[in-house]
């Protein structure tokens, strides 16, 4: 009788990239989009989309809606190269340069819960609380608490934190509530390691940092989305320390070939709550020559086996006289441009292949697995025989 196997699933990446017209000849193996030079920025509506299908977003909402929701009291904050400018959207009017801010603001970011909105430009950090008894402005340098520029902020509702992205890392800013009912803030540094000053956060993976991002949905998520110099990185304060941070590089999930892809934008969408616990999140990225979007399934470990079982079965790709062979590509990274070789190595990828099906038939019970099996045996016995002694050769070139 077969095996059973777990149906326990397991978080599964699918990265689907694709270059701007002027890379066009990175690689074959990724679509081109050919109206489109550059890009700089690529943001999510909140609560406006769904996964409808795999690998497909719609908005839910019309366009009036958004403009309706601008019609509520609030301000509208811009950061600029001038500096810092508001909209209050009971007036409509432009306010120039809050609190006199005149230099490049690089990034912003706002905290519900906290009532707060951060600023940040070369020399400091503005914090800005408008909440009753806490209203007022004031900031920190860098270089005293804040190690370099600031390039990115992001809060996290949930952590309850604000990201601070700069060249050396991430500064994490969070809030305390004094005894008087006072709101106070105070810094930890996150780096390779856990470090001092009081950081329950360690391993950051790269520094570098360009940009970072949260998810928009309404659902609580603790996750930070973090773009760099080197690629994108996730991190999951409900993981294991080993599995807290996820890292996507090189041409595994971005579209250049150089392991440095300068990542300038990162958006973040969330599936609904009722859609299909399979469907995870999404996550697209901008990089230098293209875009990258990264899917999140749940998948068992038998739809990864047949995954990848897909991809060794493909017509052409490496089956070599029974041989799991190299693939020599034409094209780069273009699978479909696989040429097969004989190739040292011929036999060690063989005989690990095979006793992987070993393993497989004897939890499937398939016979064609097993078939499949006895065919690369056959193909390592050849690899003996062929010698007349005791010794194995390596490959076989025979047609």
């Amino acid at each position: 009788m077969p095996t059973p196997i777990p149906d326990n699933k397991f978080e599964q990446v699918i990265a689907e990239r694709y270059l701007f017209a002027p890379f066009a000849n990175e690689s074959t193996a990724w679509p081109v989009l050919n109206n489109i030079q550059n890009a700089w920025q690529t943001a999510p509506l909140p609560r406006y989309h769904f996964q409808a299908a795999e690998g497909v977003w719609l908005l839910t909402q019309s366009i009036n809606r958004v403009q309706e929701d601008l019609g509520a009291r609030g301000w509208l904050y811009f950061a600029a190269d001038s500096g810092l400018h508001g909209l209050d959207l009971s007036t409509f009017m432009i306010n120039p340069f809050l609190n006199e801010i005149n230099v490049s603001v690089s990034s912003l970011a706002w905290s519900s819960k906290r009532q707060t909105i951060f600023a940040g430009t070369e020399t400091k950090l503005w914090i800005h609380s408008y909440g009753v008894g806490n209203e007022g402005w004031r900031f920190e340098h860098i270089k005293g608490l804040i190690d370099a520029p600031i390039t990115s902020l992001v809060y996290n509702d949930v952590q309850d934190k604000l990201w601070i992205g700069q060249s050396t890392g991430i500064t994490l800013l969070l809030p305390i509530i004094m005894p008087t009912g006072h709101l106070h803030w105070f810094f930890s540094r996150l780096a390779g390691q856990i470090s001092n000053p009081g950081s329950d956060i360690g391993h950051l993976p790269f520094s570098n940092i360009t940009t970072l991002s949260v998810s928009q949905s309404t659902l609580p998520d603790r996750r930070v989305w973090l773009g760099a110099v080197r690629g994108v990185m996730r991190f999951d304060p409900n993981s294991s320390d080993i599995n807290a941070w996820r890292v996507f590089n090189s041409a595994r999930y971005m579209p250049n070939r150089e392991s440095l892809v300068n990542v300038s934008s990162l958006a973040v969408l969330s599936c609904r709550s009722d859609a299909s616990p399979n469907l995870g999140s999404a996550a697209v990225a901008i990089t230098s020559k293209g875009l990258a979007v990264l899917r999140f399934e749940m998948w068992t470990l038998a739809q990864k086996a047949d995954h990848f079982q897909m991809l060794v079965d493909q017509p052409g790709r490496h089956d070599k006289n029974g041989f799991v062979s190299d693939c020599s590509m034409s094209s780069w990274g273009d699978g479909r441009t696989c040429i097969k070789e004989s190739d040292d190595n011929d036999g060690e990828w063989t005989s690990m292949y095979l006793a992987s099906q070993v393993f497989r038939y004897a939890v499937t019970q398939d016979t064609r697995v097993k078939a499949q099996a006895w065919r690369h045996f056959e193909a390592m016995e050849l690899l003996n025989k062929v010698t007349g002694s005791l010794l194995t050769t390596r490959t076989f070139t025979g047609n």
